[in-house]
């Protein structure tokens, strides 16, 4: 409709400024003292409408142009988001974390005690026992010694230094058998909405990782997890490498499909335990690295620095990320 009104008001410019001028050209518009005539007045009003409906048609136009272009633009840039997402997809989702296990040893003093004492003896003799018996015997790993020093010791899963699966059970339970729970909002939550109810917010997306012994692991073969202890300075980390996403307990809403969806979007991070009686414990437990695997070869890498930690009305520590605002 307005274009067509623009059209026919840019006529009634084109049509008037003809007829002006062969009027001109016919009459004489002053008279003999040379002042403008009644007619010659009427025409340069005329002539004045004529250039202000013309200025006003070629402008509202000009404004059209530009808002057709912009809309143009935006719908192209729709249709590239479009195919980048699509060639950017979030699959194959997998996590590696550090996880301070025993920072704060008041809840697991009676095993602190035996395994700082142990590890101590161990360390008096450590370079007189051949790497292999240390790997075998022990199930300890000391990577180079120059680079790292003795104080950084890989500790197999299965070392007699741990947790006693049946003489220390609630320190076994609580540093073999952890989770790492995740939900992803593109819009993100308030603190307060999170410190109340952190696991009946709304999500878009949900995630689960077994952080130890995955007791699905002979269901999936594909969810074997890959896990070791690391002691520095007498401190246990938990590291958990490449470990795949538990597809029971998966949820994804259709807001977050690819990469450029988690731009700006926010992550909430708690560490969880699937044994009894041991949240007391795991609440002392520090999430010091963590690295998420959002698809083949795109990795996004989080350090203690870049997380926001709270706790929830019952004390339990919950770790908050936030997106960058583009990939």
């Amino acid at each position: 409709m307005l274009q067509t009104i623009l059209i026919v008001l840019k006529f009634i410019s084109i049509i008037f400024g003809s007829l002006i001028g062969i009027y001109g050209i016919l009459h004489d518009f002053k008279d003999k003292d040379g002042n403008i005539t009644k007619n010659g007045r009427n025409i340069l009003t005329t002539m004045i409408v004529a250039m202000v409906i013309s200025i006003v048609s070629q402008s509202v136009e000009y404004i059209i142009d530009q808002k057709s272009t912009l809309a143009e633009i935006k719908i192209n840039n729709e249709i590239l988001n479009d195919i980048n997402r699509s060639l950017n997809p979030v699959r194959e989702l997998r996590l590696s974390c550090n996880i301070l296990l025993s920072k704060d040893s008041t809840n697991i003093s009676n095993f602190d005690k035996r395994f700082k004492k142990e590890l101590s003896l161990l360390k008096k003799n450590l370079r007189n026992i051949p790497s292999d018996v240390l790997l075998n015997e022990y199930k300890i790993v000391i990577p180079f010694r120059e680079e790292f020093g003795e104080d950084e010791i890989f500790i197999k899963p299965e070392s007699k230094l741990l947790p006693n699966e049946l003489k220390e059970k609630l320190e076994y339970n609580a540093f073999y058998y952890n989770e790492i729970y995740i939900i992803v909002n593109k819009k993100p939550i308030s603190i307060d909405s999170i410190r109340s109810k952190p696991f009946e917010i709304d999500r878009d997306l949900s995630l689960n990782f077994f952080a130890g012994n995955n007791p699905f692991e002979n269901i999936v073969e594909d969810q074997k997890n890959n896990f070791f202890f690391k002691v520095i300075k007498n401190n246990i980390h938990l590291l958990c490498d490449n470990i795949a996403v538990d597809a029971r307990d998966y949820y994804n809403n259709g807001k977050i499909l690819s990469i450029q969806d988690l731009a700006g979007a926010q992550m909430i991070i708690s560490i969880d335990n699937y044994k009894n009686n041991v949240d007391e414990i795991v609440k002392g437990f520090i999430l010091s690295e963590l690295i998420l695997k959002v698809s083949e070869g795109r990795e996004i890498n989080i350090n203690k620095e870049d997380l926001s930690k709270i706790e929830t009305f019952d004390n339990k520590p919950i770790y908050i990320y936030n997106f960058p605002e583009s990939f």
